[in-house]
């Protein structure tokens, strides 16, 4: 059952990627009525922003991984956001200032070797989905492991990339972190009752402030 729920929402994800060739995709609206969004309009899938109204569309990323979800900062001058980098074969945790500038990259995950006569993984290992506390201060995002990578587990690390830590555990798949208001706790989905239901779990001190 685990590994069905884990191989269907790895199916949604490859769909929701898919349909970005046909539809910009939006993010998520902010106080500066601006919106983050990714888009393929350049070919390669990148993250935009525009006003609430689809004027002034600005892209932030040129990079040569395929870009997703972003996520704004507290203070609006900052993405989070995940990108795919084939060469790594896997999914990394970026950040980009929305006045432009260098995307920093916060996660160095990649597919360990292929070992001889054995088949690759199903899906691509690494960091997806990620979420910027209210603080400002970290970021949870989903981890992609396991066997073909189809198991999911909640992380949260500063936001250069330092202190990582394991929130969830197996056996239970956990992905999409969302944070409370006053970010002590972490809203995510979960196989924990045998569906996709929603869950919180408390902060550990950890990873408070």
């Amino acid at each position: 059952m685990l590994f069905k729920f884990a191989h269907l929402m790895l199916a949604s994800m490859f769909w929701v990627s898919v349909s970005v060739l046909l539809l910009d995709t939006q993010a998520k609206a902010v106080g500066k009525a601006q919106i983050a969004f990714h888009s393929t309009r350049n070919k390669n899938t990148d993250i935009y922003i525009m006003d609430a109204d689809g004027e002034n569309v600005r892209q932030l990323t040129h990079q040569s991984t395929s870009d997703g979800s972003p996520a704004w900062s507290p203070g609006e001058s900052r993405i989070v956001f995940h990108g795919l980098d084939m060469a790594a074969r896997a999914y990394n945790i970026y950040v980009v200032k929305v006045d432009g500038g260098d995307v920093q990259k916060l996660t160095g995950f990649k597919a360990p070797p292929l070992l001889p006569f054995h088949k690759p993984p199903m899906n691509f290992t690494g960091g997806i989905n990620p979420a910027w506390s209210p603080n400002g201060n970290q970021i949870a995002f989903t981890k992609l492991s396991g066997p073909d990578n189809a198991h999911f587990e909640i992380y949260v690390m500063d936001t250069n990339g330092d202190n990582l830590n394991l929130l969830t555990s197996r056996p239970y798949s956990d992905l999409s972190p969302s944070w409370s208001p006053e970010g002590k706790q972490i809203a995510f989905h979960s196989t924990r009752n045998k569906n996709t239901d929603i869950s919180w779990t408390l902060m550990d001190r950890t990873f408070a402030d």
